[in-house]
């Protein structure tokens, strides 16, 4: 994955062992959000950094999900409003959603959205 797409969804396993995704939901700790506003995020070729701007539970069967219609940006855009109006987002923003289940039901995901910066 080299991230030049402008909305990017990475789905991973939300693991009790505090593996993948395992720690995601950290971020409904606002004492946690506010100590990791930054993500850090390597592959092969490149390093990003990902800013944290919202993050909630949605349903397995959101908009977000359909990438047949075309809708994902206004989707995000939706939920991180939804969480914070202050938070402007450019029209080359390049917006990214971490996805995991919310090992509650299962129909909910979790989802952290943020902003990635240019290569590191």
């Amino acid at each position: 994955m080299d991230f030049s797409d402008n909305e990017i969804i990475i789905y991973w396993h939300n693991m009790k062992n505090d593996t993948m995704f395992g720690t995601l939901t950290n971020y409904k700790n606002e004492e946690y959000y506010k100590a990791h506003k930054k993500i850090y995020i390597s592959t092969k070729n490149n390093n990003f950094e990902m800013e944290v701007l919202a993050q909630s539970i949605i349903s397995e069967n959101s908009k977000l999900y359909d990438l047949e219609k075309n809708n994902v940006r206004n989707e995000i855009i939706k939920i991180i409003n939804e969480k914070n109006n202050d938070i402007n987002i450019a029209e080359d923003d390049k917006l990214i959603v971490l996805s995991t289940c919310t090992n509650q039901t299962e129909e909910e995901r979790y989802v952290l959205i943020g902003k990635l910066e240019d290569n590191l």
